[in-house]
């Protein structure tokens, strides 16, 4: 792939651009000399299903099963979003040595990730922006 090859041979910083759960970043080792040339992933809104017949029945198994409604819906909603979530983090570490950074421009991210994935929420873009240049200078 001539746009996968450009992206590893450039010697300045690259943006790449793809759709979450896209042919672009899912299949492909962005890597360069065993280190991720991927060190931030912006997740701008989480894309959830859809639920089908099927998935509500489940839900409804499980909501009886654990009679609980919000332990029924992390497993629904929760835990698939925490997955995708640590892969999208995932790209960014592929050394020991490598560090990565997530955004996720979605409000409806649950307590559940923040405490499982040690977010940081940040109400200020200006915060943001602090947080995330200390963080490159520190990499």
């Amino acid at each position: 792939m001539l746009f996968r090859s450009a992206v590893l041979d450039a010697k300045d910083k690259t943006l790449i651009l793809g759709n979450q759960n896209g042919k672009i970043l899912e299949g492909n080792e962005w890597t360069r000399n065993g280190r991720s040339v991927v060190n931030t992933v912006i997740l701008a809104g989480l894309s959830t299903k859809v639920p089908r017949e099927e998935e509500e029945l489940i839900f409804r198994h499980r909501a009886k099963l654990f009679n609980n409604q919000k332990v029924a819906s992390l497993f629904a909603n929760q835990l698939p979003l925490y997955i995708m979530a640590k892969q999208a983090l995932g790209r960014t570490i592929r050394h020991r040595e490598d560090r990565g950074a997530l955004f996720i421009l979605d409000n409806r991210v649950d307590p559940f990730l923040h405490r499982s994935l040690a977010l940081s929420r940040f109400s200020q873009f200006d915060e943001m922006v602090a947080a995330y240049t200390d963080f490159q200078v520190g990499a």
